[in-house]
């Protein structure tokens, strides 16, 4: 079965290296999302949905949203994915123990 995640520059077409450039820009313009941890850095091509992103050491996902990167989050319960703000629409429907995770987030800044 072939991995669906790369980090081969020549696995990225047109689109991907146009969007990892963008990334590259807004890293140097705004840096990193505040919690993203700067070690280990690299960025990752998920062939099936397109996306382009970084991840790190520590398994965190930073994503373009708009022209500044943010943190993607993964909620450890039910496998909720987004942006902070995508993930507040959710949160009425999620399961508690996601629900706290998310708290603890918003409250803490942290998972």
């Amino acid at each position: 079965m072939e991995n669906i995640l790369t980090g081969d520059f020549s696995d990225l077409g047109a689109r991907g290296r146009s969007k990892l450039r963008e990334m590259l820009i807004s890293w140097d313009k705004y840096g990193l999302p505040h919690g993203f941890y700067n070690d280990e850095v690299t960025f990752a091509f998920n062939k099936n949905s397109g996306y382009v992103f970084f991840t790190n050491s520590d398994y965190q996902v930073a994503m373009l949203n708009g022209d500044e990167l943010e943190e993607w989050y993964f909620s450890p319960y039910e496998g909720h994915e987004g942006f902070l703000e995508d993930l507040i629409d959710l949160y009425p429907d999620m399961h508690p123990e996601d629900q706290d995770w998310f708290d603890d987030i918003v409250l803490y800044g942290y998972r």
